[in-house]
């Protein structure tokens, strides 16, 4: 059994027996990891206020490679994420990063490339709210890449024409330009100004002074990403908090 101390972002909190918790983390050292927290429900805990979801904490916890649940030890709040936002649909932006990390598998290599890349989207998306699906589309990018995936929209996979609209197959992974895109029968159909973010948010951070696109555009940009992400890994997933940010969005838009 090994004692190890590391920073980390919590996932997801479950009720476990009468006073316990089930803790799924991110943590800085060695990716993911889930932990009992013995007693956190109990009204004097030392674990109480620490292991909210978004919360950014240092923790102790003994590990066993036998064993699939790890025992937590001690726990110190460091920062807590989004405490202060009452706009349901920013807030589903963070948790589809959560269930994003959650469900991809990231090496004990990566793994605090990654953290920090987590820590450092959530830090931009307080401090630039307004652009919190920015802060979403840089993040994706940057995850892509960590995990071996440049995002590049450069030249027809047919043709060679430089793009400057691109049609991605979602079954081939391969990015076709507007005369050759008939051969395509599932596409995303990616514009100018969505390649011109993608290639700035590349190169630059998000600030108050960033572009802010149309929130069409913006999703499907997101939409995008994901599509190229999921495709390169191999894996197929439905994110149930992308599902819910779109479908909040587009009322949002048909209201106004």
């Amino acid at each position: 059994m090994s004692i190890l101390k590391t920073e980390a972002i919590v996932l997801r909190t479950h009720p476990y027996h009468e006073s316990s918790s089930i803790v799924k983390l991110f943590t800085q050292k060695h990716g993911l990891a889930t932990v009992i927290a013995k007693g956190a429900r109990r009204i004097k805990s030392p674990f109480r206020g620490n292991l909210e979801t978004f919360n950014q904490i240092e923790v102790i916890y003994y590990y066993k490679s036998t064993r699939d649940i790890q025992t937590l030890s001690s726990s110190e709040l460091k920062r807590s994420f989004f405490k202060n936002i009452d706009d349901l649909e920013k807030l589903f932006i963070p948790y589809l990063i959560i269930e994003l990390v959650e469900k991809i598998p990231t090496s004990e290599d990566d793994a605090e490339p990654v953290y920090n890349l987590i820590v450092d989207t959530f830090s931009s998306m307080e401090t630039h709210p307004e652009h919190a699906e920015l802060c979403l589309i840089k993040f994706l990018i940057e995850f892509s890449q960590l995990h071996g995936y440049k995002v590049e929209i450069i030249k027809c996979k047919n043709c060679g024409k430089k793009l400057k609209i691109a049609y991605f197959d979602t079954k081939s992974g391969e990015c076709y330009c507007e005369e050759c895109c008939y051969m395509v029968d599932d596409f995303i159909m990616i514009s100018e100004k969505m390649i011109n973010l993608i290639n700035s948010l590349s190169k630059y951070p998000v600030t108050k002074e960033t572009k802010y696109e149309s929130k069409s555009d913006e999703i499907k940009t997101i939409e995008f990403l994901l599509k190229w992400l999921f495709f390169n890994i191999d894996i197929k997933l439905e994110l149930k908090s992308f599902k819910v940010f779109s479908m909040i969005s587009k009322r949002i838009g048909e209201a106004k």
